[in-house]
């Protein structure tokens, strides 16, 4: 199962990117520069106020979302801003937290069940764009659907988020030495690191999902082919 998940990671990625680009430019450029220019802001005036805080991250949160979103819809071969509203964003967002307050009192008590936590939950953005979900109901489906593959979810979880985050990790540190907001490497930096690690990370969700959907479906398959009689049998 890894290595068809990741396989078919790669080749979601490489097949769309291109669409992915071009659906989600204006979105990735917006989103890098109002990160760049409020973490500029907030490293320049010491207090910024929490109003103004609380704003600007709403606002990324937001736009982080359509991003991840809209990614999703396009690997999924819907149209790229279906079912996109206002209240999938929010259903996503409460999730979203809802999953990372779990996964941390997970890590904080045994490292284990925290990490089972995320990969149970991983394909929860499929379930509220495709069905519509509630938060409760879209975790409940994913868990239902991972049910039986957590521990190579987990695995692959690992080969797919390590790499990544070491690439967030190169580029934030040579951005950090390069001189911040107004030097353009910065700026591209941010712009790469939504279009490699968020694109790819929204393949990777899609790969998993198709996965283990055509794995479930063949189990279901077996015990009525196996009952049903061949031509010819008495």
């Amino acid at each position: 199962m890894i290595k068809d998940v990741i396989k078919q990671t790669n080749t979601l990625y490489k097949e769309n990117f291109y669409k992915l680009l071009s659906n989600l430019i204006f979105a990735v450029f917006v989103y890098s520069l109002i990160y760049q220019m409020w973490d500029h802001y907030t490293t320049v005036v010491e207090d910024h106020g929490l109003a103004i805080s609380l704003i600007a991250n709403i606002f990324l949160a937001v736009m982080e979302a359509i991003i991840t979103l809209t990614a999703t819809n396009i690997l999924l071969k819907n149209s790229p801003f279906q079912s996109i509203n206002s209240k999938v964003v929010f259903i996503y967002l409460f999730t979203f937290a809802y999953i990372s307050i779990a996964v941390l009192f997970g890590l904080l008590v045994l490292i284990i069940p925290g990490l089972f936590v995320l990969s149970s939950s991983m394909v929860v953005q499929i379930y509220i764009l495709n069905n519509g979900c509630n938060p409760l109901q879209a975790i409940d489906n994913s868990i239902e659907l991972l049910r039986g593959n957590l521990i190579k979810i987990t695995i692959s979880m690992f080969c797919v988020y390590v790499p990544v985050g070491f690439f967030i990790l190169v580029l934030a540190y040579i951005s950090e030495m390069s001189g911040g907001l107004y030097n353009i490497f910065s700026f591209i930096s941010e712009i790469l690191i939504q279009i490699t690690t968020t694109f790819y990370l929204a393949a990777f969700t899609v790969a998993v999902y198709n996965y283990c959907s055509q794995h479930n479906q063949a189990l279901k398959a077996q015990p009525s082919a196996a009952g049903t009689p061949q031509s010819g049998a008495p």
